[in-house]
């Protein structure tokens, strides 16, 4: 009987360690693991992640610590729901289509702090300088590891970060600010991919590691609860269009004033028109100025913007 059960012992242990190296090899590149859904069937992000402190510059070129907090439930609440987070934008001016999906990268409360105080327990606190800061934030992380060896076959693994799909360098994303009196603001910020990668080996064998870190920055001129989305199409990150933008105008293309008649003016019309200009003592440089005048005038977009306000969730 003792026999027997140093035999089980034995077998289950030899399983568990199986069951420990699938589980490492599943994560593997070449075999990688199912990816978690990051948003739902309606749209609403399945889990807000908190994204850690930052670095601040102010006008003068000093530096600060950003040092961040989980945001509240309440705020988190609100950024779990797609329809709540799409009327912020909207209520900023912007244009989020139906088609496009809305994800929340990640929250923090943030605030800047300097050396940590041993005798009250917690850093010392600064408010934000005059004329804001300029802030980097860290978004995202990702890493690839590689061996190759004389001795068997290359191994690969690494960590992909299913929020960071899709997301350039340079992108466009969304940075939503709840100010102190509870209502939003909607800021737009940029994104910096930095990537750092070590080697090492020898004849017999070499591996490779390569870190990715994704940040967004921006100009802040106040902290509190701040959340970074981005807005995808077709699995690309698109930049959304505000109210109020206008399209190039292309010259070849003008508009002359609303008569309820078909405009049937072809491009050889336009060049006797500008002849005609010329004769007035005209020049062509001018007639463009003015078509394009007349255009302006036919075409503008009165907009304006307004942030919903939100539920208060506490002392900032």
């Amino acid at each position: 009987m003792k026999h027997i059960k140093k035999a089980a012992a034995v077998i289950a242990a030899a399983v568990l360690c199986m069951g420990m190296s699938m589980s490492a090899f599943a994560s593997s590149v070449t075999d990688p693991a199912i990816e978690k859904p990051v948003l739902d069937k309606d749209g609403n992000t399945l889990s807000i992640q908190y994204i850690y402190g930052g670095q601040a510059t102010d006008k003068d070129g000093n530096k600060f610590t950003m040092h961040s907090t989980v945001v509240s439930e309440e705020v988190e609440e609100i950024l779990k729901d797609g329809d709540k987070v799409r009327e912020i934008l909207t209520d900023a001016g912007y244009e989020v289509k139906e088609e496009q999906d809305v994800v929340v990268l990640g929250a923090g409360d943030y605030e800047l702090v300097g050396e940590y105080d041993f005798a009250s327990g917690d850093f010392e606190k600064y408010e934000v300088p005059e004329g804001g800061i300029d802030v980097e934030i860290q978004i995202g992380f990702e890493y690839q590891y590689e061996y190759d060896s004389i001795y068997g076959d290359p191994y690969q693994s690494g960590r992909n970060d299913e929020y960071m799909e899709g997301i350039q360098e340079g992108d466009t994303v969304y940075i939503l600010h709840q100010t102190a009196d509870g209502t939003w603001e909607v800021l737009e910020g940029t994104i910096a991919i930095k990537t750092h990668t070590n080697e090492s080996g020898s004849e017999y064998y070499q591996t490779t590691s390569t870190y990715s870190y994704y940040y967004v920055t921006a100009h802040l001129d106040s902290l509190s609860p701040v959340a970074v989305i981005k807005v995808m199409s077709n699995g690309e990150v698109v930049t959304l269009t505000k109210d109020g933008e206008k399209l190039p105008i292309d010259l070849g293309e003008l508009q002359k004033p609303n008569t309820g008649k078909e405009d049937t003016t072809t491009v050889t019309d336009k060049e006797e028109q500008n002849a005609e200009a010329s004769d007035n003592g005209q020049t062509k440089e001018e007639t463009i100025e003015g078509q394009k005048a007349q255009t302006e005038k036919t075409s503008a977009v009165k907009t304006t913007s307004t942030v919903k306000k939100s539920p208060k969730t506490g002392n900032f």
